[in-house]
């Protein structure tokens, strides 16, 4: 069940959503995904995120490829619920023409902490072809992941001589 202090403007969105006790089930939020309404399917993924249920994270995926107001939202629920299906498709979303795409993604590949997402947030911060904040986050992303302390030392090293190099430009 997803959330009884939700906003009442969250709560708005879902308008005829059957709701008990306050409470939107995550099965009716997987469903709103494909909802015709934007703010709908913001909402839905939104509260997925703060579900953290597993059984969101295939749909959030595929919400991915919608309009970039949507992604985000998608990008970010993938971030709080993490696990390593959702590596691959946030990396994928770091090449988005969208800025904010990007950015989120950044983010959420740092709340992952996965090994997997450093090459790519490593390639993210040489690309002086890309925005300047862009490549910024990723340094402070690598920085994010390192701290966690879940990297074995070959890992730990290309971080750190990565997010020094950046530093010391």
């Amino acid at each position: 069940m997803i959330f009884p202090t939700w906003s009442k403007r969250q709560k708005a969105i879902f308008g005829q959503a059957p709701v008990q006790d306050g409470l939107l089930s995550v099965e009716r939020a997987i469903a709103m995904l494909n909802d015709r309404d934007e703010r709908r399917r913001i909402a839905a993924a939104t509260a997925l995120g703060q579900a953290r249920d597993a059984r969101a994270v295939r749909p959030l995926i595929a919400a991915l490829a919608d309009r970039p107001a949507i992604a985000v939202a998608a990008i970010d629920a993938l971030g709080s619920i993490g696990g390593p299906e959702a590596v691959e498709p946030l990396v994928a979303a770091l090449g988005s023409r969208s800025f904010a795409v990007r950015e989120h993604a950044i983010a959420a590949l740092g709340t992952t902490g996965d090994p997997r997402a450093i090459e790519p947030l490593i390639a993210k911060l040489q690309d002086r072809s890309d925005d300047f904040y862009i490549r910024k986050k990723a340094a402070r992303t690598l920085y994010v992941i390192y701290k966690q302390g879940r990297l074995d030392r070959e890992h730990r090293d290309r971080v750190l001589a990565h997010w020094h190099s950046w530093y010391l430009l």
